[in-house]
């Protein structure tokens, strides 16, 4: 929450040093998600949350510094909406996405929650993915690892690069006072706190 509070606030010339740590531990985080990742036991469901919330507002803001490592986390050309039936996945979302699908392909798709209008299209703004309460905190804690990295995580990670990509080239400039509005409610929620 910090990270995001700090992209939202600070110029990007302040954020300079923060971006190899930022990534570094988005990665970390990322990994962690896919079936034998190294360090499981280092992330709690709430701060892999709270690491998707924070990839969620990069690919909405798209900062400068973040674009240059997009394609790490997200699939950012056509092959995002126009899936090949042979890609090799080489983002980590697209990568865990794959990995924890195969395990349960059962899944319900996730839906953005429809309490703001997530779309795009509607108000010719881009908006967070994941905003508003996606899941409750006591909820996600009480959750097992692998009931959580499937129900919620895997759908997220499945249809990020698509809604990335589609709200990128809609041409809509990021909502930003909703993303501190998101911020805010996860920041006054304690049951939030990882």
């Amino acid at each position: 929450m910090v990270l995001r509070a700090m992209i939202l606030c600070f110029s990007p010339i302040h954020l300079s040093a923060v971006w190899p740590v930022l990534n570094a531990n988005l990665q970390k985080a990322i990994t962690t998600c896919l079936p034998g990742g190294h360090d499981q036991d280092t992330y709690s469901n709430l701060s892999l949350l709270q690491a998707c919330k924070l990839l969620d507002l990069l690919t909405t803001l798209s900062p400068d510094e973040f674009q240059l490592h997009e394609w790490l986390y997200i699939t950012d050309t056509i092959d995002a909406v126009y899936r090949p039936v042979d890609l090799n996945p080489v983002a980590l979302t697209d990568e865990a996405a794959e990995a924890l699908g195969m395990e349960n392909s059962e899944h319900s798709a996730f839906t953005p929650p429809t309490n703001v209008g997530n779309s795009s299209s509607e108000a010719g703004v881009r908006r967070p993915f994941l905003g508003g309460p996606v899941v409750d905190g006591a909820d996600t804690k009480a959750m097992a690892r692998d009931d959580f990295l499937r129900s919620v995580l895997q759908p997220f990670f499945s249809q990020l690069s698509m809604y990335s990509y589609e709200a990128t080239y809609s041409m809509s400039a990021p909502d930003v006072e909703l993303c501190r509005r998101y911020l805010l409610e996860d920041v006054l929620d304690e049951s939030t706190m990882a």
